[in-house]
């Protein structure tokens, strides 16, 4: 099987399903849980596009680590997956921090909301 139709046909069912069993998890925990996919696939597609670009542009034309006849090779696909996991995380992470900044500040106006008295006036 051709490497891309490995990627076109392969790849976007795991994310959907890695992401869905994630965000099965996440909706009992988190309000506003199904931004979670979007903040996922995002993440994938940001960190491979950056780590394809990282790997092509710096490792090939400046570092001289790689030679364009390398592609397609394990140690092209190394690389892009180290770069796109930290590009990954770091988008997934920022997802997360919204989302959990969103239920503690729900969390504390409901609190608030349900403490007061009502007041005679």
């Amino acid at each position: 099987m051709p490497p891309v139709v490995a990627v076109l046909v392969g790849y976007p069912p795991n994310a959907v399903v890695l992401g869905g069993f994630q965000w099965l998890v996440l909706r009992g925990e988190v309000d506003g849980a199904g931004w979670w996919p979007v903040g996922n696939l995002g993440g994938l597609f940001v960190g491979f596009a950056i780590g394809f670009a990282v790997v092509t542009s710096i490792m090939v034309n400046v570092v001289h680590w790689l030679e364009p006849t390398d592609f397609p090779s394990a140690n092209v696909f190394l690389l892009i997956g180290a770069v796109a996991g930290v590009v990954y995380g770091a988008v997934t992470w920022s997802t997360m921090t919204q989302l959990r900044r969103r239920a503690v500040q729900a969390t504390t106006a409901s609190r608030d909301h349900s403490t007061m008295a009502p007041s005679d006036g």
